[in-house]
């Protein structure tokens, strides 16, 4: 054994490493998190075609009852929609939108 001072900076880089920054490691399992959102929206979705923008969607039935239409990617479609206003319910006139 030498008696030689280790140059663990010089070990280190001679080493290739994949450090994950926190970031990267937040958008690793973002991703994965969507990855599993398209797999539900698939599997507990009415497929259906919008009658605004004929986009391929999935309505899914909330706890409340009610149906909500999504895209296949898990984002509700009155967010992607460009014909979304069609679709709103009327509101009397005590119930103004924000």
């Amino acid at each position: 054994m030498s008696d030689e001072p280790l140059d663990l900076v010089a070990e280190a880089s001679d080493k290739p490493t994949r450090e994950i920054s926190p970031i990267n490691a937040l958008r690793e399992e973002l991703e994965a998190v969507r990855g599993r959102l398209r797999a539900l929206i698939r599997q507990v979705g009415e497929p259906a075609m919008c009658q605004g923008c004929e986009a391929n969607i999935y309505f899914v039935r909330h706890l409340n009852g009610r149906n909500a239409p999504y895209d296949a990617d898990g984002v509700n479609h009155f967010a992607t929609c460009p014909k979304a206003e069609n679709f709103r319910r009327k509101r009397g006139p005590n119930h103004a939108r924000p």
